[in-house]
């Protein structure tokens, strides 16, 4: 039997960058369109949990207690246990879809398994008390997301070939979400792209490099930590998570990589000069961060560390580790990506 495949997380819990002239337009709703989930039944869904997935007004609605683990399917790999969720009995490829929201509190998403998750937040929601329609078009890799019309995101990528999946509605823990007109329509693949079963990939991928090359075997970790691709997948719950390593930088030299993220503040912070036991750490706390990547470069001179991130001076302070290790630490609800950690010794 294969291997399931994990999920590609990939959070947005953001506002809608403003509308620009070359956004592209929606996918337009037609008679091609397929009803999957209306409000009437759950025909064509398996619903795991039935006392919190029910029907109300011609629509469905999903709870998620605050506290709650769940006993997760073995096919369900790489799924937390604190998802509650629906899924279709059919596996689709690439697609347009729509679907109509309403959020009384908490954090939903959707899933095509085996490549792509999008989790939205309450806050997202503000001054929007009624109902609410996404349209995302999956293809290729990529990910279209609008927001009742105007474009919203198009920075998330995911992974290619093999990507003909089950689709899911999830909840996260302590959620109350309404669903309805859940309309979608099968695209054929895009020339050259590997997609469906057994496809391949005909794009270059970029392989892991500098501090990440080795993989995981000699880093200490604490939460959510995964390599996919080339990059660093950090993601923290109700407790905030870290990961380190007792070696790789030398006393002086330029630290860099690239990251991207989610979540309230400044999620991230930077450890260097970490020593053995790990008690003992310079710590760079970034700015927030965005779904856009950014380059940051840390340059570690003599009792000193100065931050640069997209090109430009962000402050320094005192060193205050004395060993050779990194780290980062994510705060609470945080969400990472990192990659091309690099070190220039001096």
């Amino acid at each position: 039997m294969p291997r399931p495949r994990p999920f590609v997380f990939l959070f947005l819990l953001v506002a809608a960058h403003p509308a620009a002239a070359d956004d592209p337009a929606p996918p337009e709703v037609d008679s091609t369109w397929t009803t999957i989930l209306g409000g009437e039944s759950f025909s064509g869904w398996e619903v795991l949990w039935p006392e919190f997935w029910t029907l109300e007004d011609g629509a469905v609605r999903a709870r998620t207690p605050a506290e709650v683990t769940w006993k997760i399917p073995e096919d369900v790999h790489g799924a937390y246990e604190t998802f509650n969720f629906i899924r279709t009995r059919q596996e689709y490829p690439s697609f347009h879809m729509s679907l109509e929201v309403q959020v009384a509190k908490g954090k939903f998403g959707v899933a095509h398994w085996g490549t792509m998750k999008k989790t939205l937040s309450d806050s997202f929601f503000y001054g929007h008390d009624g109902w609410c329609e996404f349209r995302m078009t999956w293809r290729g890799g990529k990910v279209l997301l609008w927001f009742d019309g105007k474009f919203w995101d198009d920075s998330a990528s995911a992974r290619q070939g093999e990507n003909s999946g089950r689709i899911y509605l999830y909840l996260l823990p302590d959620s109350d979400v309404r669903f309805r007109n859940f309309r979608m329509k099968t695209l054929p693949p895009e020339p050259g792209n590997g997609e469906g079963r057994g496809g391949r990939e005909d794009e270059p991928r970029e392989s892991l490099s500098g501090l990440l090359a080795g993989g995981l075997d000699s880093w200490e970790r604490e939460g959510s930590w995964e390599l996919s691709g080339a990059r660093l997948e950090g993601r923290s719950g109700a407790k905030p998570a870290w990961i380190r390593r007792k070696d790789g930088l030398g006393k002086d030299g330029r630290l860099s990589f690239e990251v991207r993220g989610t979540g309230r503040g400044r999620i991230l912070t930077v450890l260097a000069d970490v020593s053995e036991d790990g008690r003992e750490a310079t710590r760079i706390v970034l700015p927030p961060l965005s779904t856009r990547w950014v380059q940051v470069e840390i340059d570690l001179s003599g009792d000193r560390a100065a931050l640069t991130m997209g090109g430009r001076p962000e402050g320094e302070g005192k060193r205050g580790g004395s060993g050779a290790g990194i780290g980062f630490a994510l705060a609470a609800g945080g969400s990472v990506d990192i990659r091309r950690l690099e070190f220039e010794p001096r």
